[in-house]
């Protein structure tokens, strides 16, 4: 059996000598210089061409390169029956922490605004809240959700977290399911998205969403882009 690395416009010799150190009897490939498509039975994708992976009869399993698989989901030659895996990656989860937080910063520190006056020859100290008077609410309490809600609770700032079940989390107040997220939304004032993408949550970001948040309100989406209802967000 092989392994398949399929990543276009990136370099995968440091992952498959990466594979190599742990098992130097694996045969890992890299798209397209393939051998035998008969012989790969795994394949590591992301981002992959349309109908790349119908070429392989006997592929028993696909795994993403990180932590979205929508790019696999949405690959309708994809068979119904193959299992699909994704790698979620400890620096993954601490570049995903760093950014949400210094987002948050950049709002409590005032720093868009030092920026924009610096730009302009002005200076003029603004004030800033304590991070305990900054309530923000992370949508996702998943693989990176779940992380972030405690990094930023360990910073002292007022976190509450939805999910779509009940989950406990230590200093986060937690909320599930359509029927409690009028209230999370209502003490919210940063919302920050890690959201899968699903039937359910597409569009989820919409006027309705950004009318029940605290005002005025700051979005971070670090989860898709169809999460988010641009023309709804313009507006508000």
């Amino acid at each position: 059996m092989s392994l398949l690395l399929i990543a276009p416009n990136r370099d995968l010799r440091r992952w498959k000598d990466a594979l190599l150190d742990v098992d130097p009897n694996l045969e890992v490939e890299i798209w397209p210089d393939v051998q035998n498509d008969e012989r790969v039975q795994l394949a590591v994708t992301w981002q992959q061409p349309a109908h790349v992976l119908e070429r392989y009869p006997n592929l028993k399993a696909i795994s993403s390169l990180g932590a979205g698989v929508n790019h696999i989901l949405e690959d309708e030659t994809v068979p119904d029956a193959v299992p699909v895996c994704r790698v979620v990656s400890p620096s993954l989860t601490q570049q995903m922490k760093e950014y949400v937080l210094s987002a948050v910063l950049n709002y409590q520190r005032n720093i868009f605004t030092y920026f924009r006056q610096k730009q302009q020859g002005q200076w003029q100290e603004h004030t800033h809240k304590p991070a305990g008077d900054i309530p923000v609410g992370v949508m996702g309490l998943g693989a990176l959700g779940q992380p972030i809600a405690e990094t930023l609770a360990s910073f002292g700032y007022k976190v509450a977290g939805w999910s779509n079940s009940k989950k406990s989390i230590e200093n986060v107040e937690t909320f599930a399911a359509r029927d409690e997220l009028d209230t999370f939304l209502a003490q919210t004032k940063i919302l920050v998205c890690l959201l899968p993408l699903t039937d359910k949550t597409h569009g989820i970001l919409d006027l309705d969403v950004f009318k029940k948040i605290k005002h005025p309100g700051y979005l971070i989406n670090v989860a898709r882009g169809d999460h988010l209802v641009e023309e709804d967000l313009i507006y508000a």
